[in-house]
Order: structure tokens, then sequence, then C-alpha cells
């Protein structure tokens, strides 16, 4: 079984004294660390998205969450289910009114594309000049809506530590708490843009020069189709628990197939 630690520290990095106070964030004992304060917060936030029940035990999100490997994947999972959830996040088109003389992606590409563009893409310190793609600009535009509001219930969460006098962290360490909490930072679409000229065909070279502002392609697209692996494995344990439907877990397989057979082309 998942338990709330090994949930918890996909966000926040705790100490000893954090775990503590963990196991007793049920009363009202007052947090006085910076990472106390952080894993409360957490957990609080887990339970109130229903990844934790009501007893603080994993419910089958939160074991579905639990497959993440690091921090950022973790709460780009936690996007993502959410996105889920709402019926957000399919490889079917945004909209119709796109001009007949652009051609519509394959709903597999789509769906990869979309998922990939939440990872991070690193790039140089200059104006965007490769291709853009007005499908994932306008579902980035929902991404961000999202991840804002996820961190607007961390902050709420944070501020009612504070107003119910729980939390005495010292007051050096107020402004690094703002980092300390998850969704600090927003993505781009930029990784789900390279994504999908790889999966139309182009190799990384000619991504190299497509993409020039990404300033290591390769490396980018292998880790976030790492995460593409883990959503993938998610995807089937929210299927097995009755929290994902069964056309949901085709998409991602067959989204997932011709992965497979592309990433062969990936050094």
């Amino acid at each position: 079984a998942v338990g709330l630690h090994s949930l918890c520290q996909l966000f926040a990095k705790r100490s000893a004294s954090g775990e503590a106070c963990l196991q007793e964030s049920k009363k009202t004992e007052v947090v006085s660390t910076a990472e106390e304060f952080v894993a409360v917060v957490n957990a609080q936030a887990l339970q109130l998205l229903g990844f934790l029940d009501a007893t603080r035990a994993p419910s089958s999100r939160g074991s579905a969450l639990a497959v993440f490997s690091s921090v950022a994947n973790a709460e780009r999972g936690l996007v993502l289910f959410e996105l889920l959830r709402y019926g957000a996040l399919s490889g079917a088109p945004l909209t119709h009114s796109v001009a007949a003389t652009v051609a519509a992606s394959s709903p597999e590409v789509t769906l990869l594309s979309r998922c990939v563009s939440l990872c991070a893409m690193r790039t140089k310190a200059e104006a965007w000049s490769g291709p853009v793609d007005r499908g994932l600009m306008a579902f980035n535009c929902m991404v961000k809506a999202l991840h804002r509001s996820l961190r607007n219930v961390a902050e709420m969460l944070a501020l009612g530590l504070f107003l119910r006098k729980q939390a005495k962290v010292p007051v050096r360490h107020y402004a690094g708490l703002a980092t300390l909490l998850p969704f600090f930072q927003e993505e781009s679409c930029g990784a789900g843009l390279v994504a999908k000229a790889f999966l139309e065909g182009q190799s990384v070279e000619e991504l190299a020069a497509t993409f020039p502002q990404c300033s290591a392609v390769a490396e980018d697209l292998r880790a976030a189709f790492t995460f593409w692996d883990e959503v993938v494995t998610a995807v089937r344990l929210l299927h097995a628990s009755g929290d994902a439907s069964a056309d949901t877990v085709a998409a991602f397989q067959q989204a997932d197939a011709l992965l497979a057979n592309r990433r062969k082309a990936l050094p």
C-alpha cells in the first residue's frame, strides 16, 4: 500500500521533523519549520483534491499518482489527472474552426503532444522563431488556468495555517515558502510542439533546425517520454480502479504504440 509519506514526498523534500508533523497532522500542534509547513500544506491539498481519503490514506487516485518518479513529474501528473477528471484531455480537436488547408494531426499525435506539453523544454534567451500550433496553444491556456487554480489552493491552505495560528515559521523563511509550495512554475507548450514535429517524422537533427531556440532537444524529449511512460502506467491504474473509462485507456494505449515505433529514431 502507498503511505501518506510516500505520496507527499512527491511534492516536498521532508526532514525528520516534517515526517513527524505529518504523522500528527490531525492534531492542532504548531508547525515551526519550513519543511513541516510545506508537508502539512501538501497533505491538506492532496486530501482536498481527493488523492487522500478522510483518514489520510491514499485513494485510488492517490495510488496512481505515486507512480510518478520525481517531484516535477508528480505535479504534472496531478494536473493531468485533473484534466482527465474534467474531460479536458483527449486526442480530439478543440475546435472545428481551423481552416481546411491546415492538416489535422492524428488523435494519437494530438494526445501525446498535449500530455508532453506539460513538461519543460529548455530554451535559449531568444524570441521563439519556430512553428506554433493553435490547438496546443489553446490547450495550454486551459492548463495554465488549472495550474493557477491549484496554486491558489496551496496558497489558501498555507494562509489558513497562519490564520489559525498553527504555524510559527521563522520570518527569515517567509520568502522561500513561495518557491517550496507546489505548482510554482508554469510551463509553455514548447515540449509539445517539439514532440509533435518528432512524432510526425522529423529527425532530431531536423528538430534542432526547426526549433533553434531549444537548447537540448534530444535530452528533453527523452525526459518528456519518460513522463509519458509514467502517465500510461498511471492511467491503467485509474482504469483498474474505475477512475478512467475504457475509451480513455484505449486512447492512451494507441498513442503509446505510435510512440514505440517513433522512439527508435531518438538517439
